[in-house]
């Protein structure tokens, strides 16, 4: 019984160093691991299959540990048919892949290292908030606004209990582009709940997000400080392009959006005095877009909002 028992420690204890030396992206080790885990009690049947895809990849590593690489692995290794054998063991393969992005990243690195990859979401992942919020900050300064990477500022600062400055952001990224948003990023659990809702409304993903920032703006969990003038400007542009297509529904939900982003920022850069008329302007175009939801604003701002 005893010798049974110290099999199934021997089986726990190389399973465990195969998945750390997974995550510390330490391949060779994790080849011995598996090795061992085979000589243990009833070990798993794939593990001689397991070993061979991390030799693969072991070989298409050789020389090949630039960010670019790293950063198209980690997006692309559970899609990779030589890696299938893997997939029970990516979430501990893609951990370690990162880390060694990590490594690789300088800390002050701001361009995005794939189409879709920003240095600031791999310090994020590595816990380094201060090396994400200065990449963010970099490359507002150099590119403007991305209304995805503005979610990503506001999860830096609200790890960092920075709520107020979270908050406007999120605000402006769900007014900017709702498409863009990644829900393991977005912590204020009012924006959660309510795309929940709006999903159970409307069965219908597009349609749900499309009104998700108007929704919480009508229930007050948005925050529009009036003072982002980079913020104005792009929304700005996002509703003259939106206005290119009158028939498509989804773009006229994404435009009233927009218009009131503006009008708000109009009218609490004006409070306490009256607004001017470029904000009368901004309700005339939203009650020509969509007059019921116009009333819903109008009753909303009477309701709970200094006019």
């Amino acid at each position: 019984m005893n010798g049974q028992l110290s099999l199934f420690s021997e089986d726990n204890l190389n399973r465990n160093k195969y998945y750390q030396n997974l995550e510390d992206f330490n391949l060779k080790a994790a080849i011995e691991n598996l090795k061992k885990w085979g000589q243990a009690f009833n070990p798993p049947s794939d593990l001689d299959q397991r070993a061979e895809s991390l030799n693969w990849l072991q070989d298409q590593l050789k020389n090949r540990l630039e960010p670019s690489y790293l950063a198209w692995l980690y997006q692309t290794a559970d899609r990779m048919q030589q890696l299938q054998p893997l997939q029970k063991d990516m979430f501990h393969l893609k951990r370690g892949i990162c880390k060694m992005l990590y490594e690789r990243l300088h800390k002050n690195a701001f361009d995005f290292i794939a189409e879709d990859l920003h240095p600031a979401e791999i310090f994020i992942r590595q816990n380094d908030l201060e090396a994400a919020g200065n990449s963010l900050e970099n490359y507002f300064g150099h590119y403007g606004e991305h209304p995805y990477l503005r979610e990503l500022q506001a999860y830096v600062h609200w790890q960092r209990k920075e709520i107020h400055a979270a908050m406007e952001f999120y605000t402006f990224a769900v007014f900017a582009d709702p498409f863009s948003l990644k829900e393991k990023y977005l912590k204020p659990k009012t924006f959660r709940r309510k795309l929940e809702a709006l999903r159970h409304k409307f069965s219908d993903e597009n349609k749900a997000r499309a009104r998700w920032a108007f929704e919480l703006w009508r229930d007050g969990q948005t925050y529009i400080g009036g003072n982002r003038q980079s913020f104005e400007i792009f929304l700005k542009n996002k509703e003259q392009q939106l206005s290119a297509k009158p028939n498509d529904l989804i773009c006229k939900t994404l435009r009233f959006s927009a218009l009131l982003f503006l009008a708000e920022s109009e009218r609490l850069r004006a409070y306490p005095n009256r607004p001017g008329a470029s904000f009368t302007l901004l309700q005339e175009q939203m009650r020509n877009l969509n007059y019921e939801q116009y009333v819903i604003y109008i009753n909303t701002l009477k309701s709970f909002r200094n006019i």
